[in-house]
């Protein structure tokens, strides 16, 4: 009896060392969260944590009252959940095939030196994977680990994790879609309260030359709620809320700030501003933002797709991540999440440095929005989340 007890205590221990860690190159690894660190990460105050406005969170929580920065982390640290032994399997598999190539690509990308995995119920987010720093959420939902595009989903979120840690190359392939950095812009105070905030592009960094009533304009999107309160009696997941609109923008001496009329941010419609698609292309319809837009190209460009509506966009990105890396940049990312038997200690986010707008809105591997400013609706089935954990 005690044999077979030793027996299956070493099986345990080989399995869970297996699965510990998967080496995506020579200089970066992916590790699964075990439900603790999950907690810890889930519940950090980051910059997407401080980036919710007041719909923001009390839309997560599904309230109609006003809800706390506090009382938002505790629910998200409440969601963390455990991965099992097939997902491991699954997702190491998977990772092995994204390694295979990656390597044929002749790509040697600047990610951080450590991934990690995380699995949440599917209350998170509406059940829409996303990153926090450099961690990768995965639900536990048809949109994440019971999705048959679970590669694709990985490779899309990898992308996130990219523009992470490396600002030089982020600002290189913003340029691919047009998109230039406008330093020190803030997200209005007048529009926090109807503020649906993407984890994946939280802050207002990047802006593009658009044109607006026959005149150039600099702006960025945004996605805000056409109501500053939560309805729970609506029964629609609070992303349904989002509406794409552009923030207008102007420089200062050095720096940018909102461009405001008759004392109130000047934000346009989809359908008032001109120019947009001629620079984000037409690849894709998920084109909420640039961070979406070039992340959904990286994911084809990946998976080998070979016909584009608009071939400029990966083609010249291609070009971009093979001279990146030729320089053979640095991998260590800008603010990481560092599991326990690291050197470096954990550190926080630094809100100047992150991407640019808001998550929950992923939807893999093909999203289409409706009308100019339309809600996002148009889930494929295979992202939609149609159980919750």
């Amino acid at each position: 009896m005690r044999k077979h007890t030793l027996l299956a205590l070493l099986i345990i221990a080989l399995t869970q060392t297996a699965f510990a860690r998967v080496e995506l190159d020579e200089q970066t690894s992916v590790r699964f969260a075990t439900r603790d660190q999950a907690t810890q990460i889930l519940g950090a105050k980051d910059g997407f944590a401080r980036a919710l406005g007041s719909f923001d969170r009390s839309a997560r929580l599904q309230a109609t009252e006003n809800v706390s920065t506090a009382q938002v982390l505790d629910f998200m640290s409440r969601q963390a959940r455990s991965f099992t032994d097939d997902e491991k399997s699954r997702v190491t598999e998977l990772l092995a095939s994204i390694r295979r190539r990656l390597r044929e690509l002749g790509w040697d990308l600047p990610l951080p030196r450590q991934v990690l995995l995380v699995k949440a119920s599917s209350r998170l987010e509406n059940g829409f994977p996303h990153c926090r720093q450099n961690a990768i959420i995965l639900p536990n939902s048809t949109a994440g680990l019971r999705n048959p595009d679970l590669k694709l989903i990985i490779i899309h979120e990898l992308f996130h994790i990219l523009t992470i840690a490396a600002p030089d190359l982020q600002e290189r392939l913003y340029a691919v879609v047009g998109f230039k950095p406008c330093p020190g812009v803030s997200f209005p105070k007048q529009l926090t309260e109807r503020k649906v905030t993407n984890p994946d592009a939280f802050g207002v960094n990047y802006c593009a030359e658009l044109e607006y009533q026959g005149r150039p304009i600099h702006a960025t999107p945004i996605l805000l709620s056409p109501t500053a309160t939560y309805d729970p009696s609506r029964d629609i997941p609070f992303i349904e809320y989002a509406r794409v609109r552009f923030l207008v923008v102007e420089k200062e001496g050095e720096k940018w700030a909102c461009r405001y009329k008759d004392g109130s941010p000047m934000v346009l419609k989809r359908s008032e501003v001109s120019g947009y698609l001629d620079k984000v292309g037409r690849n894709t319809g998920y084109i909420i933002h640039p961070e979406e837009v070039l992340a959904q190209n990286f994911m084809f460009i990946v998976r080998g797709r070979e016909e584009f509506r608009t071939p400029e966009i990966p083609a010249e990105m291609t070009k971009v991540l093979r001279q990146c890396s030729k320089e053979g940049t640095k991998k260590e990312a800008r603010a990481v999440f560092r599991l326990p038997g690291q050197t470096s200690p954990r550190q926080q986010w630094v809100d100047s440095t992150s991407v640019a707008v808001p998550t929950g809105i992923l939807r893999l591997p093909t999203a289409k929005l409706t009308g100019p400013g339309a809600p996002l609706r148009g889930r494929t089935p295979a992202a939609s989340p149609q159980s919750r954990s």
